[in-house]
């Protein structure tokens, strides 16, 4: 079983991605290990180091359980790749997001479901592939996604 509190404690370290989550969880099994282990450790698990030191920064400045109940009572839900709940067409894709937050539930009709997912202020480039992509998947069936991290759902 995962304990999703050390997933989203270390999903707040920068350049901490999918491929850098696959090794930890490689090297050392599951995330709690992970979190508990050292510079060296990190390095040895194959992570660089600068991400390993803000991984160590990190880890002076919270806690899982801090960020797990910040998440939670903001009435956030979270899932990682390895729950039942995580979109099954989502863990097809290269390299997916380790970590998914979501407001609401996670229903099977959701299975044709689309969402765009950026930058609360979203840049000019990328402004203008959105539309046409929304119009063509509403058109073959696909349900464009709304919520509070759809800002650029609005263009």
């Amino acid at each position: 079983m995962v304990d999703i509190k050390y997933w989203a404690a270390l999903k707040k370290v920068p350049r901490l991605g999918p491929v850098r989550f696959r090794r930890l969880e490689a090297y050392f099994g599951d995330l709690e290990k992970a979190w508990n282990a050292g510079l060296a450790e990190f390095k040895a698990a194959g992570l660089d180091d600068r991400t390993a030191r803000d991984l160590i920064a990190l880890k002076g400045q919270t806690s899982p359980d801090a960020e797990l109940e910040k998440i939670q009572r903001a009435g956030i839900k979270l899932v990682c790749w390895h729950d039942d709940d995580y979109p099954a067409r989502l863990k097809e894709i290269a390299d997916p997001p380790p970590v998914l937050y979501f407001k609401g539930t996670l229903l099977p009709s959701d299975e044709r479901s689309l969402a765009v997912v950026g930058r609360r202020e979203p840049l000019r480039r990328g402004r203008c592939p959105i539309r046409p992509a929304r119009c063509e998947a509403n058109s073959t069936g696909w349900e464009p996604g709304a919520g509070p991290a759809f800002p650029c759902g609005a263009i």
